[in-house]
């Protein structure tokens, strides 16, 4: 498992999106690591980690796989900041958290921030990309034929329908998109890894029920603009969690907000951490 610590400070836990890694943060990395020790993995079968083919990826592994990380950093307690199949990790930690179900010992989390991501699964809009991919056997043969079902063509036009209008990728972070996922060959078992959406509908109760009733402060920061997890996800959210702490970024900022609007994402989250650090 490939992952970067780096700063000083309270302990920061960056959980990345699907279907990249840690270079999703980027673009605010160096104010994060001159206020916090940082800590940011790449999940199994994504970026630089191992992706093994015999094996069926799943969120409740993915968060193991995070508490085995802090448990082996010596880290106790820490923040945490979520994005996409990163939220559904997060919140099955949050769920192990209220149920002292955790899988390295106790792990207190002292904050959750959630990015652009499927919180609710009624409510989450996949691209038909991803359902493809994910929920039919045509996933498998993907991963055969990686230079036809996965081609350039097809997953550029997948991800500039995630970004906003005036937000769109440019040719070089196309370039760098292509390369994170064709380490280890990673176009093998994307399909497995995105199957992660399943997970959504099992736990959904679960996880739901941890978010409703947790006393760890919650903050959703929304790119309305996203087609999957935008301004109806944060609407669903109001709905559904108590005392809801929403920020709304710009009408135009899509489904990578961190990488789209890393100025106002930061503002967001670093007010967040500091008022719940003085409240403690």
């Amino acid at each position: 498992m490939f992952y970067r610590s780096e700063g000083s400070g309270p302990p920061l836990l960056l959980i990345h999106g699907y279907p990249f890694n840690t270079w999703d943060w980027a673009a605010i990395w160096p104010t994060l690591v001159e206020q916090f020790t940082v800590i940011a993995p790449d999940m199994l079968g994504m970026g630089f980690s191992d992706k093994p083919t015999a094996y069926e990826y799943s969120v409740p592994d993915h968060a193991d796989m995070h508490e085995a990380l802090l448990a082996h950093l010596s880290v106790t307690s820490c923040h945490l900041l979520a994005h996409d199949i990163g939220d559904s990790v997060g919140q099955e930690m949050l769920a192990r958290h209220e149920l002292g179900q955790q899988s390295c010992g106790p792990l207190k989390l002292q904050s959750v921030t959630w990015l652009n991501g499927g919180l609710f699964n009624e409510t989450y809009r996949p691209r038909l990309a991803q359902k493809v991919l994910s929920r039919t056997p045509l996933g498998d043969l993907a991963s055969k034929l990686p230079n036809i079902l996965l081609s350039r063509r097809v997953l550029e036009r997948t991800i500039n329908e995630l970004f906003g209008p005036h937000t769109q990728p440019s040719p070089r972070m196309h370039e760098l998109f292509h390369q994170i996922m064709d380490v280890n060959d990673g176009k093998r078992v994307t399909h497995k890894v995105g199957r992660f959406v399943n997970d959504r509908y099992l736990y959904r109760n679960r996880w739901v029920r941890a978010m409703r009733q947790t006393n760890v402060p919650m903050r959703f920061i929304d790119g309305p603009a996203d087609p999957n997890s935008g301004r109806h996800m944060a609407d669903r959210y109001r709905q559904l969690i108590p005392d809801p702490d929403v920020v709304m970024l710009g009408d135009d900022i899509g489904h990578w907000p961190q990488i789209e609007a890393p100025d106002a994402v930061l503002a967001a989250l670093l007010e967040h951490i500091g008022r719940v650090t003085k409240a403690v």
